[in-house]
């Protein structure tokens, strides 16, 4: 421990004869910590010599061991020296490390000198490897460099993960830039399922303002997706105004999944706000859809207060036109909840 004290101290003053101390001990001594401290603390004073150093010991732990601790220094001081010193090793975990160690630095410091080295690179894993590290990282300090860099530059899949990172870190703060973002994509399925995805962020965080871009500007069968994913949030802030938009939707399948959505998110938050609502749903709202909002809120009350929740469930289907098996089903769920509590009263019922 006192020798380990001392080499260090030596590198820091000499780290050239610290380095020359450290291979002439018994191997034992010479552990991968002692190694990586020496030559990280020598790549602070010199890193070229360092770096010749270690390029010329045999392949071994301390070799390893001491690459890994002077890129780790090396990488912080001067990225781009080191990323270019790095591509020079033999092909293996040594060079994949330095040059990983020596890009994150890079990406950190200077994004946009990133970026162009990545572009060099030939497709591959590690320039997919690259492209979404190196977007993470821009997307932190500037999201719009970091999108039209990758409207150029990106392939296939990597432009995918990569686009997924930006909306996503955008969208919380901006979304409004998300979506400009978006505009900025090819037409197709892809950028239809971001757009959703944005939407329901901004959903969550101000609902009002995303509707109000909603309905400013899409229409059809992308608006009434949007809206499902937007209302359900809303109502668990403020119900009455998610139920005066679906009071303005037309009867069909799309008001009636948005109907579906919202009954689902109340069930779980508020049971005689849930039941409020789904007393209060419009005409034209199918059997089946009223039954599983029923359902959802049947089953968050059926343990708690299962009286409650059996004559709630006898409201909906007595007044049912067509009674379906998934009342029978909520009564058979009620009864097994009330027994486990009060056996003699669940029978009576």
């Amino acid at each position: 421990k006192v020798q380990s004290t001392v080499l260090r101290t030596m590198a820091d003053i000499a780290p050239k004869e610290a380095f020359d101390y450290l291979r002439k001990l018994p191997i034992a001594q010479q552990s991968s910590a002692l190694w990586s401290d020496v030559f990280s603390t020598w790549a602070a004073q010199d890193p070229l010599a360092a770096f010749a150093a270690a390029k010329g010991l045999l392949p071994s732990k301390s070799r390893t061991a001491a690459i890994s601790g002077l890129f780790s220094s090396w990488a912080e001081a001067d990225p781009l020296a080191a990323l270019n010193a790095a591509q020079t090793l033999t092909p293996g975990n040594e060079r994949s490390d330095a040059i990983k160690q020596s890009f994150a630095a890079l990406s950190g410091q200077n994004p946009e000198t990133a970026s162009e080295f990545v572009a060099s690179l030939p497709p591959g894993k590690t320039r997919s490897d690259f492209t979404i590290a190196i977007v993470n990282q821009w997307v932190e300090t500037n999201p719009a460099d970091a999108m039209a860099w990758l409207q150029k530059n990106a392939l296939g899949s990597d432009y995918d993960e990569s686009i997924t990172a930006i909306l996503t870190k955008v969208a919380l703060t901006d979304p409004q830039t998300a979506i400009a973002f978006i505009g900025q994509m090819p037409a197709g399925t892809r950028s239809n399922s971001d757009l959703q995805d944005v939407l329901k962020t901004w959903g969550t965080q101000d609902p009002s303002a995303a509707l109000a871009w909603l309905n400013g500007n899409l229409q059809g069968a992308a608006h009434d997706v949007a809206l499902a994913a937007i209302i359900p949030k809303l109502a668990t802030m403020d119900p009455t105004a998610a139920m005066g938009y679906i009071q303005q939707l037309p009867p069909g399948a799309a008001r009636d999944d948005i109907i579906s959505a919202v009954g689902k998110a109340l069930a779980s938050q508020d049971f005689e706000m849930a039941k409020t609502f789904v007393e209060n749903l419009p005409e034209g709202t199918s059997n089946a859809t009223i039954a599983n909002v029923v359902s959802w809120i049947a089953s968050s009350t059926e343990n708690a207060d299962p009286a409650a929740t059996a004559a709630f469930i006898q409201q909906f289907a007595n007044a049912s036109e067509t009674p379906t098996d998934s009342y029978q089903s909520m009564f058979k769920n009620v009864a097994n909840a009330w027994a486990q509590s009060d056996a003699p009263s669940a029978l009576a019922w």
